[in-house]
């Protein structure tokens, strides 16, 4: 499958922020045990004379590990989009706002929008500018990389071309990955619908 320039671009964009939120702490220099280093599965041992042993109550009741769901208002990062009525063909600029209420400093950022088809990228429109953008013209998925981490609250700005045929609201979706001293964690994912110009 041929790729372009642009699309190549992007792969290097996503890779970059991969390696960014990659795990802390791995041996970079081990490699996978193969099949002539796995040790030798120990023999069963024998059953015990006697009666059956009694029936393990954990594997017939099993436990199911709580999933913590997240409220809105919880989130230690959070993103919110702003933006006025757009105009088919003409250029619209988006703002994020981004801030963090987390005790540990944040020493990776990524932020991901999601475009609605037809609408593309046309550059970064602030004075706030991330290490990693997508190239003009990148359509569906946007990822900016911030190495050297920007101080919060901030405000980001970038700006999209609408398509000439666009006379829906069209909706933004962006949210933030990032971390801290620890895992990788995410923020509110903020849908903004911006609506089309009288």
């Amino acid at each position: 499958m041929r790729r372009n320039g642009r699309t190549l671009f992007a792969y290097c964009g996503v890779i970059l922020a991969a390696a960014l939120f990659a795990g802390c702490g791995a041996d970079q220099g081990a490699t996978a045990p193969g099949p002539e280093d796995a040790a030798p599965a120990p023999e069963a041992p024998a059953a015990p004379d006697g009666p059956d042993p009694a029936p393990d109550t954990d594997a017939d009741n099993p436990v199911d590990t709580p999933v913590e769901e997240v409220a809105d208002g919880d989130f230690e990062f959070t993103v919110r989009q702003s933006a006025p009525a757009y105009s088919p063909g003409k250029t619209l600029t988006v703002t994020v706002t981004m801030a963090y209420s987390g005790a540990e400093p944040v020493t990776a950022l990524a932020l991901e929008t999601a475009l609605p088809p037809g609408w593309q990228y046309a550059g970064v429109a602030g004075e706030l500018r991330p290490s990693v953008e997508p190239p003009a013209g990148m359509r569906r998925e946007l990822t900016f990389v911030w190495i050297n981490v920007p101080e919060f609250p901030a405000t980001f700005e970038f700006a999209l071309d609408a398509p000439d045929t666009a006379t829906d609201p069209a909706p933004l979706v962006t949210r933030a990955r990032y971390r801290g001293l620890g895992s990788e964690k995410q923020s509110n994912s903020d849908t903004l619908h911006v609506d089309p110009a009288p």
